[in-house]
C-alpha cells in the first residue's frame, strides 16, 4: 500500500505550515496486536500522567504535568524525581526513556507541539521504550 503523510512545521513567521512526505510503500499490519499495544500504552501513560500531577501538587502545590500523547509524557519534574515512581531506562522494554529536555514548549492541539531553546536543565519529555522498537 502507498502511504503519504502531512507534517506540521513552525515557520519563522510563527505560523504553522504543512509539508507532504514522499510516498512510501508499506505492508499492512495485524490489527489486534496494534490495538492491544496502543491500549496498553495509553493506560500506562494515563496512570503515569496522573502520578506526576498528584506528586507535584502534593510536593510543590502546583501541577507540573504539561502534556501527554499515546506514548509520551511532558513534565516539569526532574528525572531524579520521576524515578521515584516511574521505571526510567533507555533500553529496558516497557520502561520510560527520557528523550529530550526543553526550555520552552507550545502545544497547539493534540499531536501538534513545538519545542525551542533546549537547555541542560530544562523540562523533560519521556517516551515509553516499548513503542520505540
Amino acid at each position: 500500500m502507498e502511504l503519504r503523510s502531512k507534517y506540521p512545521i513552525l515557520g519563522d513567521d510563527d505560523i504553522i505550515h504543512y509539508k507532504i512526505t514522499e510516498p512510501k510503500i508499506v505492508d499492512g499490519i495485524y490489527l489486534p496486536a496494534g490495538s492491544f499495544i496502543t491500549a496498553y500504552a495509553r493506560e500506562k501513560t494515563i496512570r503515569t500522567s496522573q502520578a506526576i500531577r498528584d506528586y507535584s501538587l502534593e510536593k510543590y502545590g502546583k501541577d507540573l504535568y504539561y502534556y501527554s500523547d499515546t506514548d509520551s509524557v511532558h513534565t516539569g519534574l526532574s528525572i531524579e524525581e520521576l524515578k521515584q515512581f516511574c521505571d526510567i531506562d533507555d533500553v529496558k522494554l516497557g520502561a520510560w526513556k527520557c528523550e529530550r529536555k526543553f526550555h520552552k514548549s507550545k502545544v497547539y492541539k493534540t499531536k501538534m507541539l513545538f519545542r525551542r531553546n533546549r537547555r541542560k536543565n530544562g523540562n523533560n519529555m519521556c517516551r515509553n521504550a516499548e513503542t520505540m522498537l
